[in-house]
């Protein structure tokens, strides 16, 4: 199935944000975030992975997730089973998709296919996210309200 990416131009906040990550987790099985070696997490940090920890799968040591390649260092990488309750979670921790940053929050969100390819991919301290989606995928996403405001089509000759 042919798919096309797409970039978010500004940060979904609020209830665009709120909307957005309860789409993708209809489109999605696995929520991937990361602790890069060296940041840290604080107390925030620290009581989100304890509020995910019933919908944990995994973690394991890395140095490439969704939208990033590490020179030099590793992260750690965690994975858990999206659902309702998962982005409820994420929600009460952040009202935007570019607050996912060290040490207050693990980074980069990703949210993950069955087939462990991402449908979000994001690199929040450079404020960047895109959208790996089909056309199926992407009208769903597109209704929501505002959201066509803030996607678009990546040129692949850039």
């Amino acid at each position: 199935m042919m798919r096309r990416v797409i970039d978010l131009v500004a940060e979904p906040r609020g209830t665009l944000y709120f909307q957005l990550l309860h789409a993708l987790a209809l489109q999605s099985s696995t929520l991937l975030m990361v602790v890069r070696d060296g940041l840290g997490l604080n107390s925030t940090g620290e009581a989100l992975l304890a509020n995910l920890q019933p919908y944990f799968q995994e973690k394991k040591r890395g140095l490439s997730w969704p939208g990033t390649t590490l020179i030099g260092e590793e992260a750690t990488i965690y994975r858990f089973t999206l659902s309702r309750e998962v982005v409820d979670v994420l929600v009460a921790f952040t009202d935007g998709l570019f607050q996912w940053q060290q040490p207050m929050l693990p980074e980069d969100l990703a949210f993950l296919r069955d087939d462990g390819t991402a449908i979000l991919a994001s690199i929040c301290h450079e404020e960047d996210a895109y959208l790996d989606v089909t056309e199926e995928e992407y009208q769903r996403l597109s209704a929501i309200p505002a959201m066509k405001e803030i996607l678009r089509l990546r040129n692949e000759d850039q």
